[in-house]
């Protein structure tokens, strides 16, 4: 699964803030999960 996950830090070093983000659709596809959508 390809993702991207970034961390803002403060001055002191430790982790204030998280963003995440992943390709759900590119896991369904691999799963099949989209397979019955297909014509």
């Amino acid at each position: 699964m390809t993702g991207l996950t970034l961390f803002r830090f403060a001055a002191n070093g430790k982790i204030t803030e998280t963003w995440w983000q992943h390709d759900q659709l590119g896991l369904m596809q691999q799963l099949g999960a989209l397979d019955e959508l297909e014509t």
